[in-house]
């Protein structure tokens, strides 16, 4: 922490108050599951957007014709195709789907 923050992620980590006098096993370890994570969720999204202008080229027509839309695609790809690969849901309450019970506590 003898230096300035600079403008990357270690660099700011190093020196914000939430993390900068973390244990060293602590402060690695939450580096690790920023560095996976980020890399998990950006290439999903990255390739569920591909992969949904690649199936809707009318959308794909309107950004090349729009580029100041892009910054906006960014969050609603992140919106329409998760970034995750799998996400568990608990039903809170009983509940029929297309003629089966989903029972309260049933996690999916």
């Amino acid at each position: 922490m003898n230096s300035e923050p600079g403008n990357d992620l270690i660099s700011m980590m190093a020196h914000a108050d939430a993390t900068r006098n973390m244990e060293p096993m602590e402060y690695l370890g939450n580096l690790i599951l920023l560095i996976v994570g980020g890399n998990d969720t950006t290439r999903n999204s990255i390739t569920g957007g591909l992969l949904a202008l690649n199936e809707n080229p009318d959308q794909y027509q309107k950004l090349r014709d729009h580029p100041s839309l892009i910054p906006s695609m960014v969050p609603e790809i992140i919106r329409w195709q998760t970034p995750l690969t799998h996400m568990r849901r608990t039903a809170l309450a009983d509940f029929e789907l297309r003629g089966k019970t989903i029972r309260r506590a049933t996690r999916c």
